[in-house]
């Protein structure tokens, strides 16, 4: 009976994939709270696009000569991680590159830093800033 419960101990402890920072595809992207893709757009040869975009075919549009790689201004897997199944890669990282925040208005996280105190908590406290740059925000992420 002893040996049984050694050995749930173990098996509940026993997480090399992830220790190694290996994606798990079988696990829920989103059973966290760390993996969430952006809510916003961002422009793939003068087209917008959103992660939903991405979704449909993720195996081409994560890959990385697809995206900044191909000229684009944007780390797609850093703006979509739930997409490309790279929660445990970007799950919490700000999204590399740039995205549409208002119809003409395009951004980089860095650019939060460059506003007053009030205005980039302000920024932050839209979800839809918060969840595309979540480390500039000082969104604390659970390990």
């Amino acid at each position: 009976d002893h040996d049984e419960g050694h050995d749930e101990d173990h098996d509940e402890g026993h997480d090399e994939d992830h220790d190694e920072g290996h994606d798990d595809p079988d696990k829920d992207p989103g059973e966290d709270g760390n993996c969430n893709d952006s809510p916003l757009l961002f422009m793939v040869r003068d087209i917008p696009r959103c992660c939903k975009w991405i979704s449909e075919d993720p195996e081409e549009r994560c890959h990385p000569l697809w995206g900044k790689g191909a000229g684009l201004d944007i780390d797609i897997p850093s703006h979509c991680p739930n997409a490309c199944k790279k929660c445990f890669t970007y799950g919490c990282k700000d999204t590399s590159g740039e995205f549409i925040v208002d119809e003409n208005e395009h951004r980089e996280c860095c650019w939060l830093d460059s506003l007053s105190e009030g205005e980039k908590r302000l920024k932050c406290s839209e979800s839809r800033i918060y969840t595309t740059c979540p480390d500039t925000c000082g969104r604390v992420c659970i390990a």
